[in-house]
């Protein structure tokens, strides 16, 4: 199974009006059609909280179902530690700035912080009550660490260290009740952030020459991801053990020197608020092997920038989601003030995880204003400035079986869109990550299928390119539907694997006209085609 990233510092280097409508806030199981077997079926909203939950994996994720989550962050310091960080920073030092960029204000970070990010993006449905303890002096040398993520003997002493970190806090901090960092009961700890004191694997520190090595020496688990111990036997509702866990440096607080004169950020939080993604649940969706940018390389799960895309945003529970039933003429609010998008499909089931198109108007403001004003570290892809319907193809089928298990001996009529706790265990069908003619690259249970390796999770339609020509290319203002652009499914059909149809072989049977964009919205016209 596959480690979730911080996305890389270039792409190339990687080893994310009235109307008739459906309006709901959140996903429901009242309109899907029970199961045909004698005992009733399970199943349950279509949210990453529940799809986690669900997995054919042992995962956890933090829960959407409860509104404030106490999320833990524990630093470690190594022996060698005051070797590996960076010249002038001390203990002290370190933890004021992981105390301001986990959880600081707007003021202290000049941006946001973990915290503040998410309040601001969930309005108000998520809050964390995080807590940065003192330092673990661990008693190790980092070399324990300092090795290729995917070495057996560095994995094993990365998750050791975490355990011992995690045990320490409890049982040097006794007045703090461990279930109550399980907000769900679902007997794992919801939230958990290990900082080592250790500078990233990509900084000038000259790792080869501290360790004795050669410079062909691979140290990217000195980096920031995700991943989970999926263990079982951890689970606890009277003493929540560890699942998920974000491992990251404590350099990535500190704002590069590569960032203009003028940045205004003081202490930076994007590396921890990209991995807290995954810590949702969240998937990458920027394509590893460097192909192209099927999702525009602008939003926080592709390339760590920018806000959240309103897939994420309404898969864990926080969108405004319009489906439209007619003919309809709608006025859409700008996403970052009201988390609206206009849902396309040829048959909506109440599902997030199903294959439809989302309609989205991008605003340079809110959560994507500072990324939008400033290009990140000097070279990280910079939003558009201008306003306009940004069109994504979502296809976040999901694949089923009986059991738990790695095995990917599935079919293709083991599709759904349906979380049945009761009778299968899901995984998402496919990712953002093209390999021609790889298909053992391709973390897909579906890889071997014809086509499957070029259906991505998350799309970008870009306006205006017909041929489908700009998929290499950073999301640009020219990408983003004006007043007067229209969509039709035959128009854009190279913008499909399958020609003018949805990737499931259907047919859309929608299209839509812009009519006008001002301060306050969009104004769309829908059609049933």
């Amino acid at each position: 199974m596959k480690k979730i990233f911080l996305v890389s510092l270039l792409l190339s280097t990687l080893s994310l009006t009235s109307c008739t409508y459906i309006h709901f806030l959140s996903s429901s199981s009242s309109s899907i059609e029970p199961s045909t077997s004698m005992k009733p079926s399970a199943i349950v909203d279509s949210t990453y909280e529940n799809l986690v939950k669900n997995t054919v994996y042992y995962e956890s994720a933090i829960p959407t179902s409860t509104k404030e989550n106490k999320y833990l962050v524990l630093p470690v310091w190594f022996t060698d530690s005051e070797n590996l960080v960076k010249s002038g920073e001390t203990q002290d030092s370190i933890l004021a700035k992981l105390n301001t960029s986990f959880k600081g204000s707007q003021e202290e970070t000049g941006w946001n912080s973990v915290k503040t990010y998410y309040e601001t993006l969930s309005k108000g449905k998520k809050t964390f009550d995080i807590t940065v303890a003192n330092w673990y002096e661990c008693g190790r040398h980092s070399s324990e660490v300092a090795g290729d993520q995917n070495d057996d003997d560095i994995a094993n002493n990365t998750e050791s260290i975490i355990s011992y970190a995690i045990d320490n806090y409890f049982n040097t901090n006794p007045e703090e009740d461990r279930k109550a960092y399980d907000s769900d009961g679902d007997g794992y700890l919801d939230a958990v952030a290990v900082v080592y004191a250790i500078q990233n694997y990509k900084s000038e520190f000259d790792f080869p020459r501290y360790y004795h090595e050669r410079s062909s020496t691979s140290y990217t688990n000195l980096w920031a991801y995700v991943y989970w111990f999926q263990d079982p036997a951890r689970q606890n509702v009277n003493y929540p053990g560890v699942n998920a866990y974000l491992w990251a440096s404590y350099d990535f607080s500190n704002v590069s020197k590569k960032n203009p004169s003028d940045y205004p950020v003081k202490v930076d939080a994007h590396a921890y608020i990209h991995e807290t993604g995954h810590l949702f649940g969240l998937d990458d969706y920027y394509d590893t092997t460097g192909s192209d940018r099927p999702a525009g390389s602008f939003s926080m799960q592709d390339f760590n920038v920018g806000s959240h895309d309103p897939f994420s945003v309404i898969s864990l529970g926080w969108g405004d989601i319009y489906v439209p039933t007619e003919n309809e003429t709608i006025t859409l609010k700008p996403f970052q003030s009201s988390n609206q998008v206009i849902l396309l499909s040829n048959k909506y089931e109440n599902s997030i995880f199903d294959e439809y198109l989302l309609l989205e108007l991008y605003t340079p403001d809110g959560l994507n204003e500072l990324d939008s004003s400033y290009s990140y570290e000097g070279h990280y892809p910079q939003g558009p400035k201008a306003s306009g319907i940004r069109l994504w193809h979502v296809d976040a089928r999901l694949a089923y079986k009986l059991g738990r298990g790695y095995d990917y001996n599935y079919s293709v009529s083991q599709i759904t869109n349906k979380i049945d706790t009761q009778y299968y265990y899901n995984v998402l069908c496919r990712n953002n990550t093209y390999v021609s003619g790889q298909a053992d690259d391709y973390f897909s249970p579906l890889k071997n299928y014809y086509n499957f390796r070029y259906y991505r999770l998350l799309d970008l339609i870009r306006a205006g390119d017909y041929l489908d020509l700009r998929d290499k290319s950073v999301l640009d203002s020219i990408d983003l539907f004006k007043a007067g652009d229209r969509f039709d499914m035959s128009i854009y059909s190279h913008s499909f694997v399958e020609r003018g149809k949805l990737n499931s072989g259907k047919a859309l049977g929608w299209s839509f006209v812009v009519d006008a964009i001002n301060d306050e919205g969009a104004t769309i016209t829908v059609k049933k085609s």
